[in-house]
């Protein structure tokens, strides 16, 4: 991988990002959806000067790869993406806000924090 640089930082910080839909529905499951959630955390995390990696979407769950600059925190890194796809699903699916999700909550407030791997 490459050695990402801001103005006064050199860093390759990646991070593995997983959370669950509220009370773990399966509301991944279309093909269009899977494909829509995958596209909308790219575009989220290219405008937050993040570099997306691997995507991947299970029916009831979500794990994402992303690098991100020392200025923003892992947590914060899980903010801004769950927040932003969140609002952006409800207002293009508007089965999942009709059926499972009327209080506009698509995500657990939680998410797996990243674990450290190291490459012998």
């Amino acid at each position: 991988m490459t050695i990402l640089h801001t103005s006064h930082a050199r860093y390759d910080l990646w991070y593995h990002l997983a959370w669950a839909a509220k009370y773990r529905k399966k509301v991944f499951i279309q093909t269009n959806t899977k494909e829509r959630v995958k596209e909308i955390l790219r575009a989220i995390a290219l405008q937050y000067s993040m570099t997306p990696g691997v995507v991947e979407c299970f029916p009831d769950h979500v794990h994402l790869t992303i690098s991100a600059p020392p200025r923003i925190a892992p947590a914060q890194v899980a903010q801004i993406l769950k927040s932003i796809s969140t609002r952006m699903l409800l207002r293009e699916f508007t089965w999942l806000r009709k059926q499972h999700y009327p209080s506009c909550r698509l995500l657990t407030n939680s998410f797996t924090p990243p674990a450290l791997e190291l490459d012998n």
